[in-house]
């Protein structure tokens, strides 16, 4: 019986060595060159198929976590990385291999046997509390991770990073209101930009009809200017704002401050969304502000007031007893809202015409919130506190008291008081008082 024996690859060359040597030397002038040829790129392939495979690291995937924040003495974001590790090519033995985010942060030297890292075909390593830093002066920008082999073993280094989005909310463009509003519309803005102007930024100015937003987050402001007092909302900001929405308008520091709109956002009939954004155009970190949301400035009639009221005060509908006011239909939408009003005490019986369709006055919206909340009068020691409020005016202890419990504040130095209420101003009196209460 005959026994086929298997010779490996390896003696196969070595047998065809001297072959290839008497070949060379009796063979390389003549016809017969043809045949080292052949031999040699049989050699060769031979080496090819049965050489290593290389290595293929790359980052799979990254988890982040932030640590801690900016301080007096460290003005960085402090984070964690989970990181994931992939093996796509041959086997990696004993290699060392780095991990770093960029050459001004942390490098490691990834290990798990004793004389270095090894890796598997096909197999993933992963790292654990991998600590890096962000800028504390910006909201947001990118961060690269990136694994190398110090040895080079890596076949393809194109997958070898992976970048993960930074985002922390609380503005960094600061103390943003609106100071004015000029003729042809123009919204002037007031806001700390001076971290900014340290080194060369790029701003730009971010507008939208819509944006990501909680009711809870908002906070109103006025602006008096041109005679007329306009009512805004700061909103916090979000990473969806700044990643959707909102088209943006590169222009300089200056230019910043002043936001040019197709006609003036206050007097349409649609909400307007604006924040400013800051970018370093070096490593791309931004900061942004809050956002301002511009709202319709639609007066309120005295009717509908009573409507809104009786709905945001949560007000028990007490509507008994005859009518009093002789322009005030019994069949009207808002009846039930005005005689209840009017049973509550809350409204002037001096007249029995209660004008429903003019114009609600802030003065008298004031002084019916304020006494349905039963809150308690006082003057605090500067008075008068509104330059267009005196003492002899029957809301001046109102005012003065709307100044005493900070609520004032927002109205600057005219409270402006004969202006017509609107919703939102409307609304602003009712969750401030009713809170506590």
């Amino acid at each position: 019986m005959n026994t086929k024996t298997n010779i490996p690859k390896l003696f196969i060359i070595i047998a065809l060595i001297p072959v290839i040597a008497i070949s060379v030397f009796f063979f390389s002038k003549g016809t017969f060159k043809i045949l080292e040829t052949s031999i040699l790129t049989i050699l060769k392939n031979i080496a090819e198929e049965n050489a290593p495979e290389p290595a293929d690291l790359s980052i799979e995937n990254v988890s982040v976590k932030k640590i801690s924040d900016p301080t007096d003495d460290f003005k960085y974001y402090k984070y964690s990385a989970t990181i994931i590790i992939h093996n796509s090519g041959g086997n990696l033995i004993d290699d060392r291999v780095l991990l770093h985010g960029g050459n001004d942060q942390k490098h490691v030297l990834v290990s798990n046997t004793v004389d270095g890292f090894t890796l598997l075909k096909d197999q993933s390593y992963i790292v654990r509390d991998f600590e890096f830093v962000f800028d504390g002066r910006y909201n947001g920008g990118t961060f690269q991770f990136e694994v190398e082999s110090a040895d080079k073993f890596d076949s393809y280094k194109d997958n070898n990073f992976y970048e993960v989005d930074i985002f922390e909310p609380n503005a960094k463009v600061e103390s943003i209101v609106i100071e004015e509003i000029l003729d042809d519309g123009t919204i002037v803005l007031d806001f700390n930009s001076i971290p900014f102007s340290i080194r060369k930024h790029e701003f730009e100015i971010c507008s939208s009809d819509d944006a990501s937003y909680s009711e809870d987050e908002l906070r109103y402001d006025e602006v008096y200017t041109l005679d007329d007092v306009y009512g805004y909302y700061r909103v916090k900001n979000s990473l969806r704002n700044v990643q959707s929405y909102f088209d943006s308008k590169e222009v300089s520091e200056l230019e910043s401050h002043f936001v040019e709109l197709d006609e003036n956002p206050f007097l349409t009939d649609d909400n307007t969304f604006v924040f400013i954004k800051a970018v370093n155009p070096e490593t791309g970190s931004y900061a942004i502000s809050n956002i301002l949301l511009l709202p319709p400035q639609t007066p309120i009639t005295r009717a509908k007031f009573a409507e809104i009221f009786m709905e945001q005060a949560d007000v028990e509908v007490y509507d008994g007893g005859v009518p009093y006011f002789e322009d005030v239909d019994e069949g009207a939408d808002y009846y039930s809202a005005v005689q209840t009003i009017l049973n509550l005490g809350l409204l002037d019986i001096n007249s029995t015409y209660f004008e429903p369709n003019s114009e609600m006055r802030r003065a008298e919206a004031l002084r019916i919130v304020m006494d349905y909340y039963d809150v308690d009068l006082q003057i605090v020691p500067g008075s008068p506190h509104f330059e267009d409020v005196s003492e002899e005016e029957y809301i001046f202890p109102y005012v003065e008291s709307l100044f005493a419990g900070s609520k004032g504040l927002v109205f600057g130095e005219y409270f402006n008081p004969d202006s017509p209420a609107t919703e939102n101003y409307l609304n602003y009196l009712i969750d401030e008082y009713s809170e506590n209460n």
